[in-house]
Parts: structure tokens; sequence; C-alpha cells
């Protein structure tokens, strides 16, 4: 694969985005972009605030609980020593 091939796709597929919203809207190219900036930034920024509110937004916390591991039983005394 080339080089920037990756960065080009996204370029045109974020044009052909915003000609698409132009057109559906019936607004300017140039506002269009701006628009889809705007709902691009908008989504990364709830995807932010889920991740604030909810530390484990995502994850299965279900076997956190069941940890197999005591630390109270933990023996090791050679891990005190100078």
């Amino acid at each position: 694969m080339m080089p920037g091939l990756t960065a080009q796709g996204r370029k045109w597929r974020r044009a052909r985005q915003a000609m698409e919203i132009a057109l559906r809207e019936n607004i300017t190219p140039t506002e269009a972009k701006h628009e889809l900036r705007r709902r691009r930034r908008d989504s990364r920024k709830a995807r932010q605030q889920d991740r604030i509110d909810n530390p484990a937004f995502g994850q299965d916390v279900s076997a956190v609980d069941q940890c197999g591991t005591r630390f109270d039983d933990f023996n090791a005394p050679w891990m005190l020593r100078d």
C-alpha cells in the first residue's frame, strides 16, 4: 500500500459526506463542511462525557467482585526485606 492513501481516502469520503449534506439540507458545500465538523466534534464530546459520567463505559465489570486474589492471605516476608 502506498503511503498517504488512507489520508487521501478519508479526505474524499469527508468531501462526499459534506456534498451529501449540502444537497440534502440545501446549503453551500462550505457550510456543509462546517456542519460535518460540528457533528463530529459533538459526537466526540458526547463520547468523552459518557466516559466521564460512567468510568466503566463499554467494559464488563461483572467479574471484578469475583477476583481470586485475596491480599489478606498474601504472605511474602521476603518482599519486606530492605
